[in-house]
């Protein structure tokens, strides 16, 4: 019988191991011969992800499973529950219609896993941070990082795992709750999650070791008064360690509404200053008063809603979290528009990020390995800045329409890689999901036509009208510069935010020379669909539709350089 798994999410010290354990006392959850952490799965499925969907040879590997997905996904639940749960879960004897154990996933990981387990459920396991860095502090397996580092993975724990809060197949418990009323979180998880109520694993939380804070116990009332003064340690943090945290955590602490022994200290962030009485009223967030160094005014809080609404009638939230590149350590937010020297680009950002000069990563453009965060990563004052304050330098960088749709033609749909699969399932009738063999051959013709037959918020990120991409119409820019002249405009950008000056941009691992190829892939005919689909971008960037002056740069171009710096 074809059993899923149950993954327990969280950052260590938050009481995961306590809920694997109570959720294997389940009826329906295989027993197992152990349970607990299973960094080999996450592992295995991060694996999968890369060797099924992003390898050049992923369509050589599909076809040498010689197993169908179900058939797959059957194996691979088989497998990975034989090494982490020590039981076959295959075999007919075995009852139960789970196995569980402590996998969190990143969001692109998690829809890998969906799609190999298919009824996968997710509970993710939230705790206060303050009793989460104080206790990592004291456990050994986290004796290597200091104060700041311990509350930083904090935030990224909860930035990376934010996704949990709206898929139907997870469900998060908080501690505290946890703690106080077992019973009614389980009633709560198993509801969402689709599981049979059982009390079971409510009677387990009451009754046993909850973590390493405390030996076996009896009853529920004698589990919840240790952790009466759980905050107390706040007390014993020296002034610099809190200045720290609040820095570091306080947003979040904000966001998810957890109790702030430190507010009634009137602590906030350590270079924030105090607003004025006269100061616009601060919008509450999640019911929770927020510093004041980090609240929204309203009318800022009216402009960012304004804002989005306008992005996302370009792109929906994951692509924005994927294309857009807000820095943590500089004041700029870098939007990125495939097949416009994106990867140069993005490596020598990550390069300066990190203060480094080597290589930052294998492929930069995985986005869950970038040191610049996410934008959902930030907390709403953050994302203000970012999009709407002039103290953020915001730039990007476009090309002309006819050398960009043959780029993305020569790198995506002539190397057979997965935005391939939007053309051929135009042209075969099947849906996106159903498309496993991108090695049939499209011509560029072929692809034009495709393309100009979509609408344009449909269209693949490599593809997509530029004015969208950039969402040129939806963010005020400082800079847009522009491929034709990339090291003059790059360079530029480089003295503004980092005070430096290089010299040639070393060229990209993807490039393609489409630009200099346009006249022998171009027809009158497409050249005139090309120049139909994408007029905004001739338009918006003052590029010619002459395909005679592809090479030559636009004439409107957006530049603050002087007034930003």
């Amino acid at each position: 019988m074809f059993k899923t798994p149950i993954f327990i999410s969280g950052i260590g010290r938050s009481g995961t191991s306590a809920v694997i354990k109570a959720i294997a006392e389940h009826a329906d959850v295989v027993s197992p011969e152990r349970v607990g952490e299973a960094p080999f799965v996450g592992r295995f499925i991060s694996f999968l992800r890369e060797y099924e969907d992003s390898s050049p040879a992923r369509d050589y590997h599909l076809k040498n499973y010689q197993l169908d997905g179900l058939e797959r996904a059957e194996q691979f639940s088989r497998l990975l529950a034989m090494l982490q749960y020590g039981v076959d879960i295959s075999r007919d004897e075995v009852a139960g219609k789970h196995w569980v154990a402590k996998v969190s996933l990143c969001e692109e990981d998690f829809d890998k896993a969906c799609q190999i387990f298919g009824e996968l459920r997710c509970i993710y396991v939230m705790r206060n941070g303050i009793e989460v860095v104080n206790s990592a502090r004291s456990f050994s397996g986290f004796a290597d990082l200091s104060f700041e580092q311990l509350c930083q993975r904090w935030v990224n724990n909860l930035a990376q795992c934010k996704y949990v809060g709206h898929r139907s197949n997870c469900a998060v418990v908080r501690h505290d709750e946890l703690v106080v009323n077992p019973d009614m979180v389980f009633e709560r998880v198993f509801a969402k999650l689709g599981l049979a109520q059982d009390s079971a694993p409510a009677t387990f939380i009451g009754t046993n070791v909850f973590n390493s804070s405390f030996v076996k116990t009896a009853e529920l009332e004698k589990t919840s008064t240790v952790f009466n003064d759980r905050l107390q340690c706040w007390k014993e943090w020296s002034a610099a360690e809190k200045d720290t945290f609040v820095s570091i955590c306080g947003a979040a602490m904000c966001e998810y509404g957890f109790e702030r022994p430190y507010a009634d200290e009137g602590r906030t962030r350590p270079s924030a200053k105090k607003a004025d009485s006269t100061s616009p009223r601060p919008v509450q967030i999640v019911g929770s008063e927020r510093d004041e160094a980090l609240a929204l005014t309203e009318e800022q809080a009216h402009e960012l809603a304004s804002v989005k609404a306008a992005i996302g009638e370009c792109m929906n939230e994951r692509l924005l979290n994927y294309h857009a590149n807000p820095s943590a350590r500089f004041p700029y937010c870098f939007m990125e528009n495939p097949k416009v020297a994106s990867t140069t680009l993005l490596t020598e950002l990550h390069r300066q990020e990190l203060g480094s000069t080597d290589q930052p990563l294998a492929n930069v453009h995985e986005r869950r390995l970038s040191p610049l965060p996410k934008l959902s990563a930030l907390g709403a004052k953050e994302q203000w800045r970012m999009l709407l304050s002039d103290e953020i330098f915001r730039f990007t960088f476009v090309r002309n329409p006819y050398s960009r749709l043959l780029s993305a033609y020569l790198s995506k749909i002539d190397k057979s890689l997965r935005p391939k699969a939007q053309i051929l399932a135009a042209l075969s009738g099947k849906a996106e999901d159903e498309i496993a063999d991108l090695t049939h051959v499209v011509s560029f013709a072929e692809f034009v036509e495709v393309v100009c037959s979509l609408k344009p918020e449909a269209m693949n990120s490599h593809w997509k009208p530029q004015v969208m991409q950039t969402l040129y119409n939806a963010v005020d820019f400082h800079f847009i510069g522009q491929f034709e002249r990339l090291n003059d405009d790059f360079s530029a950008v480089r003295k503004r935010l980092f005070g430096i000056e290089v010299g040639e941009l070393p060229y990209s691992k993807n490039k393609t020379a489409s630009s200099a190829k346009v006249e022998s892939y171009y027809t009158p005919g497409l050249q005139a669909k090309v120049a139909q689909k994408f007029e905004s971008d001739f338009a918006a960037f003052g590029y010619s539709d002459d395909l005679m002056r592809v090479l030559e740069p636009g004439e409107a171009r957006v530049s603050k350089l002087q007034a930003t710096g």
